[in-house]
């Protein structure tokens, strides 16, 4: 996931076969999340409540 500094995120295919480039702005973060699988039942939306926080950053 690219998350612009604008706040908007965008998905980006990583598998060489989705032959979907995605240039991200510059100032942008990176977000690949956690496996749902790994992750505890309790914590199931911790991915989502990540990406909340970064896209409301104030930059600095």
């Amino acid at each position: 996931m690219v998350i612009t500094p604008e706040g908007e995120t965008v998905v980006a295919p990583v598998a060489l076969w989705n032959k979907r480039h995605v240039e991200p702005p510059p100032g942008s973060q990176l977000w690949l999340g956690f496996s749902a699988h790994v992750l505890p039942e309790k914590y199931a939306d911790l991915n989502d409540q990540i990406v909340s926080v970064l896209t409301q950053r104030v930059p600095d």
